[in-house]
C-alpha cells in the first residue's frame, strides 16, 4: 500500500458505512479481530500491526445502541492502533453516544458527553469527525482537532432529484436547539423557516406545544438531527397540518428511532416520507416503506482525504 494512502478500521457498529467509505476511496477496510470472551469481555486484534507505523489511521464507528459496547470498540482500536505510532489517528464518530448529556442539568449528575471525549484522546485520538452533532459544542470538550461535518447539503443534493418545485417548500424546526441546523438548511434550500415550541418534561419525553411560521398550502420538511422516540415528530405533523401544510416529510440525519418509534412513523397518517442518514445503521426490521437511507459515506471519504492531503 503506498504511503499516502490512510488505512481505516472499523467497529462492529459501522461495518457496512466504513466498507463504502473504503470503496469511494480505492481501498479495502483494515484486518482487525474482534471477539468476545464467554463473559462478553472484548478483545481486539489489528492484523500486521507493524504497518501502521507513519500512517494515516482512522477508526470508524459509531456510538449508538448499544452505547457502552459500541464505545468499547471504538476505544479498543484507537488502543491498539496506538502501539504501533501511526502519523495521526483520526476518530471518526459518525453518530455520538451520550450526546444529550452534554451538561449537568441537577446537582450531581455526570456530564458523559465530556467524559468519552476524555476517554477518547486517552486512547489515543490525534483528532475527531463528528456529524450532526446534538449539541454543537461539543467540540469544546476536546483537546484535539475536531471537525464536525453537515449533511444538509448532501439531502438537499438528494431531495432536489425527489421533490418537485422545491423552491415551493418550507423548512420546519421542532424546538429552538435545532434552530442553527434548519436555518442553514432553510437557507441553502431558499426557502421559509418555521419554528416549533418544544417541553421536555422529563428524560426521553418532549411534547410539541406551538408553531411560529406561516405553512399553509406548503411542503413542508422538518429538518432534525435525530428521531429518538418520535412523539415530537408526531406533535410536530399533527400541528403543521392543523395549520393548512399541504405536505409533510422529515429530513433527519440520526436515525435512533428507539422504542415504538418506527410504530409512531407508521401511524402517523400525514407524514408522508422520513430521509435518514446512515450514521446508524438501520436493521431490516426498522426499513419500512416511508423510510429512505441517504448515505453519509461521500462526506466522509472527502473529509478523509482532506485530512491525508490528498485534495
Amino acid at each position: 500500500m503506498p504511503d499516502w494512502k490512510p488505512i481505516i478500521f472499523s467497529g462492529r457498529a459501522s461495518y457496512k458505512l466504513a466498507k463504502t467509505v473504503c470503496e469511494l476511496l480505492g481501498l479495502k477496510l483494515g484486518d482487525l479481530v474482534i471477539q468476545e470472551f464467554a463473559d462478553a469481555e472484548p478483545y481486539f486484534k489489528i492484523e500486521n500491526p507493524q504497518d501502521l507505523e507513519s500512517k494515516d489511521v482512522f477508526v470508524i464507528q459509531t456510538t449508538s445502541e448499544p452505547v457502552a459496547r459500541n464505545y468499547f470498540d471504538l476505544i479498543g482500536i484507537l488502543g491498539a492502533a496506538r502501539e504501533y505510532h501511526p502519523q495521526k489517528i483520526v476518530a471518526v464518530l459518525p453518530f455520538m453516544g451520550f450526546r444529550r448529556q452534554e451538561r449537568a442539568v441537577e446537582p450531581g449528575e455526570a456530564i458523559m458527553a465530556k467524559q468519552m471525549a476524555k476517554i477518547i484522546q486517552t486512547a489515543g485520538a490525534t483528532e475527531v469527525i463528528l456529524c450532526d452533532p446534538h449539541y454543537s459544542g461539543i467540540g469544546d470538550f476536546f483537546d484535539i482537532p475536531v471537525r464536525i461535518l453537515n449533511t444538509n447539503p448532501l439531502f438537499i443534493d438528494h431531495l432536489k432529484w425527489n421533490i418537485e418545485n422545491i423552491k415551493e417548500c418550507a423548512v420546519a424546526t421542532p424546538d429552538s436547539g435545532r434552530k442553527g441546523m434548519a436555518a442553514d438548511f432553510a437557507e441553502r434550500l431558499g426557502v421559509s423557516l418555521i419554528e416549533g415550541v418544544k417541553l421536555r418534561p422529563d428524560h426521553d419525553q418532549s411534547k410539541a406545544i406551538g408553531l411560529e411560521g406561516d405553512c399553509l398550502g406548503r411542503y413542508v420538511l422538518i429538518r432534525e438531527d435525530e428521531i429518538n422516540t418520535a412523539r415530537t415528530i408526531k406533535e410536530t405533523v399533527h400541528l403543521l397540518k392543523q395549520k393548512g401544510a399541504k405536505k409533510i416529510s422529515i429530513v433527519c440525519t440520526h436515525a435512533v428511532l428507539s422504542g415504538g418509534a418506527i410504530q409512531v412513523i407508521k401511524s402517523a397518517e400525514d407524514l408522508e416520507k422520513v430521509w435518514v442518514s446512515d450514521t446508524i445503521y438501520l436493521p431490516w426490521e426498522k426499513r419500512i416503506d416511508k423510510i429512505e437511507v441517504v448515505s453519509v459515506a461521500p462526506l466522509f471519504a472527502e473529509e478523509i482525504k482532506k485530512i491525508c492531503g490528498l485534495e
